[in-house]
């Protein structure tokens, strides 16, 4: 279905301790992130009526690993980065729930989305210990289920963006059993589409490729419809050249319901005007110890109230 492409930009800073602008990578050949935006304004703090009227940050990871390197953080920066969030009154949330309304956050606490692009094997890894399968507490999952036995009103909750160009999380033979322990453990699946393309390059008509394989792959996995993970993660931020809402694959219908991309923004509340128009281009920060500082250090950031959708 061809509809113009909402975009909506919330301007972001923070004085100068973020960067007022991000390295774009020209598509799928250098491995560095693609930003249509730079980072130049905060937005505005003027919520004092209702502070439900902030924004919401998402959070992009991709690599928690001791290897340096561009959109790598290690666990130990990682553990850090859930412990600023809980000290200073984040709530980690699933996308279904912003889309829901917010109304699971309890009062006085900031919704957070965090957000996993590639199924990569530092995301999701099991280990043997003691002759027991068991994941790996060095990897993304590991450290969130263990800082949630440790601070039990910090939820264990996140999104995994799974494209088909590889081994999704590695370990070809626990790809069915990572997936439906992802779901069952509350976390959410999301579609980085078949091939990881520069979805701008794509026809129209192969869309349905795209989006439709990897819904189509989480049946067969899941054993029931993909209406439940029918959000999308754009490869390297970039948009196809339409927006689409549903797309078909060998017969079937697979409907969308929203999109991420990449700019370094707040999300609009899901109580503000703006939010609908921008559900299939949600903003997303990557995660970094200078945005959650500033994250911390400034207003303008939805507080819930409490008990209500």
């Amino acid at each position: 279905m061809r509809r113009l492409i909402p975009l909506i930009f919330l301007l972001f800073s923070c004085g100068g301790d973020i960067p007022t602008s991000f390295s774009s990578r020209p598509h799928s050949s250098s491995g560095e992130l693609f930003f249509s935006a730079p980072v130049s304004a905060w937005l505005s703090t003027d919520y004092t009526v209702d502070t439900e009227m902030g924004g919401v940050p998402i959070l992009l990871y991709h690599n928690i690993s001791r290897k340096t390197g561009k959109y790598s953080v290690s666990p130990d920066e990682f553990r850090r980065h859930l412990e600023m969030l809980w000290q200073n009154g984040f709530y980690p949330v699933n996308l279904s729930e912003l889309l829901g309304g917010l109304g699971c956050v309890p009062a006085g606490k900031k919704p957070v989305v965090i957000t996993f692009d590639d199924a990569r094997p530092t995301q999701f890894r099991y280990i043997i210990r003691g002759g027991s399968l068991v994941i790996d507490p060095l990897c993304a999952v590991g450290i969130m289920l263990d800082f949630h036995d440790r601070h039990p009103d910090f939820p264990a909750r996140g999104v995994f963006f799974i494209p088909l160009d590889g081994t999704p999380f590695g370990q070809q033979k626990y790809i069915k059993r990572k997936i439906t322990e992802l779901s069952r453990l509350g976390f959410e699946i999301g579609n980085h589409t078949a091939d990881h393309p520069n979805l701008r390059t794509v026809p129209e008509g192969k869309l349905g490729h795209e989006f439709g394989k990897v819904a189509s792959f989480f049946e067969r996995v899941l054993g029931f419809e993909a209406r439940c993970f029918s959000g999308v993660a754009y490869p390297y931020g970039i948009l196809p050249s339409v927006s689409v809402d549903s797309v078909r694959y060998r017969g079937r219908l697979y409907n969308i319901s929203y999109a991420v991309g990449v700019n370094p923004v707040l999300c609009p509340s899901p109580k503000s005007r703006e939010f609908s128009g921008s559900v299939m281009n949600l903003p997303r920060f990557e995660g970094t110890t200078r945005t959650i500082e500033c994250l911390i250090r400034k207003n303008g950031i939805y507080i819930s109230r409490g008990g209500r959708s």
